[in-house]
């Protein structure tokens, strides 16, 4: 019997120590989902044009570094810039690459969106466009799964 319980707790301390497992005390628990479920998800509601339910992946404090230099803290504030911007462009976006950073809980997400060139030159989302790599998202979650920060870098577009 003795024998029994000292084998499972190596079992369990190896188990914890490979990353297999996470104790179980709130302190040490485990992200409910990690930065790249997050971004993933992020990327999903846009593509489902459910914009009012980004807002929903956010913590209360969160805060958003927009790409035109804006800075938008809070949940509530951030949900409402999506659901008025991305309103706006409808874009069709897939994505390029996810890279995970499991100690930092960040994920940089290259999103590619289908873009034609506009009557005065412009790049604008359009469904019938080619995918561009046009942004790279930098999220950082919390515990809990909930973004706190994110940063978003716009990408060069084709000059032709």
């Amino acid at each position: 019997m003795k024998l029994a319980m000292q084998w499972r707790w190596s079992t369990a301390a190896i188990m914890v120590a490979a990353g297999i497992a996470t104790l179980s005390s709130p302190s040490h628990a485990a992200p409910t989902r990690n930065a790249c479920d997050v971004a993933k998800e992020y990327l999903r509601l846009t593509e489902m044009q459910q914009y009012d339910r980004i807002g929903d992946l956010w913590a209360d404090d969160a805060v958003f570094y927009a790409p035109n230099g804006q800075t938008i803290r809070g949940r509530h504030a951030i949900g409402d810039f999506y659901s008025a911007f991305l309103k706006k462009i409808t874009p069709v976006n897939r994505i390029g690459s996810l890279t995970f950073d499991r100690r930092a809980r960040r994920c940089a997400l290259e999103i590619e969106t289908r873009v034609v060139r506009g009557p005065s030159g412009e790049w604008v989302p359009d469904a019938k466009g080619e995918f561009v790599g046009t942004v790279i998202d930098l999220f950082t979650v919390n515990r809990k799964g909930k973004i706190t920060r994110m940063k978003v870098y716009l990408a060069p577009l084709p000059k032709d």
